[in-house]
């Protein structure tokens, strides 16, 4: 198993290197009429101040109608948001937020807060920073639902990888609900859904490859796996996500 300080320089390199490339993935999948985005920030009060930890290129921006501030460690990704005039921006880490206390109405996490370094860190920092009673939104990988012909073809994509996981280990992707509640928070929902990507073309498949966390993957690997996903073209891979809706606890920070 590739320790979890392989993982953080991966994602080091990962932001540097394919900025944008997760969002694009997402923003081209579809679930009833909604991208991962759309449903993520489904229900969002107008008006709301909302931050968005890990916000890559900025993809929810256009979504949310009240005050958007985005937050990423990374700055190629932040440069990204900047041209796509996605709102304010902050760089900053999960567990150091550069955010006032109690000042936050919602806070969305795309795909990010799994890849936190430290975890109990950063949900503490969530909880200093939202209002009592505000909203965690959160869109994590999930491992369902999925038909036969998605996990086959994960499986086939994780040979030609050589890799055992596509992220690294941390207790959202398997209990996050339990994680939540232990710091407070009540759990309004948490849905799965299988959203269609569809392979048209070799720009495609070569970044659904590219939007993937691989580390020590070699170029030979990396090369095999473009190949298998371009024998996929005209079709969809199912990709599932899961959408939590927290609320932290009244009157507690």
């Amino acid at each position: 198993m590739i320790d979890r300080g392989k993982w953080t320089d991966e994602i080091e390199r990962f932001h540097s290197s394919s900025a944008g490339a997760t969002g694009e993935v997402l923003k081209a999948a579809i679930c009833r009429g909604q991208t991962p985005y759309e449903w993520l920030a489904d229900g969002v009060n107008s008006g709301d101040v909302v931050v968005d930890l890990g916000c890559g290129d900025g993809p929810t921006a256009p979504l949310i109608s009240g005050q958007w501030i985005g937050v990423d460690r990374s700055v190629v990704e932040l440069e990204a948001a900047a041209a796509a005039k996605s709102g304010s921006l902050v760089q900053g880490l999960f567990e150091n937020l550069p955010i006032r206390r109690m000042s936050v109405d919602t806070v969305l996490c795309s795909m990010s807060l799994m890849l936190a370094v430290d975890l109990d860190a950063a949900v503490t920092e969530i909880l200093r920073v939202l209002r009592p009673g505000g909203s965690l939104r959160l869109l994590l990988p999930s491992a369902k639902p999925l038909t036969n012909r998605d996990r086959l073809r994960y499986w086939r994509l994780q040979r030609s990888l050589g890799i055992a996981a596509f992220f690294p280990p941390s207790p959202m992707l398997n209990i996050p609900e339990v994680l939540l509640r232990q710091f407070g928070f009540g759990i309004v929902s948490n849905q799965c859904s299988r959203f269609n990507y569809e392979v048209e073309t070799e720009h495609h498949a070569r970044l659904l490859i590219r939007s993937l966390y691989l580390p020590e993957v070699d170029a030979a690997h990396y090369e095999r796996a473009v190949n298998l996903a371009r024998r996929w073209r005209g079709s969809a891979l199912g990709i599932p996500l899961r959408r939590i809706v927290a609320t932290s606890p009244p009157g507690s920070q």
